[in-house]
C-alpha cells in the first residue's frame, strides 16, 4: 500500500485527488484548547493556518478573542 507524507491543506488536496484516506495528526493542544472554548459558550472558531491570516481577521472583528500557538514543543527528555 502506497503512503504519501503531506502537511495541512496540500495534504488534504492530495488525498482528495487520490481519492484516499486522510489521516490527520493534531498535537491534542489545539483540540484541548477548542473543546474548552466551546464548553465555555464560544459559538463559533476560525482556524487559520498562519499567524498574519489570524492578525487580518482580529482587525475585521476587533471583539474576537484571538487565541494560538505557533512554537513547537519538544519532548521532554527522561
Amino acid at each position: 500500500m502506497p503512503v504519501h507524507i503531506a502537511i495541512g491543506d496540500k495534504g488534504c488536496q492530495r488525498a482528495n485527488e487520490l481519492r484516499a484516506v486522510a489521516i490527520i495528526v493534531d498535537a491534542l493542544r489545539a483540540s484541548a484548547t477548542l473543546s474548552a472554548l466551546m464548553a465555555l459558550g464560544v459559538e463559533e472558531v476560525w482556524v487559520v493556518a498562519e499567524v498574519a491570516e489570524a492578525w487580518r481577521l482580529k482587525r475585521e472583528m476587533p471583539d474576537a478573542l484571538l487565541v494560538g500557538g505557533t512554537k513547537k514543543r519538544e519532548s521532554a527528555r527522561l
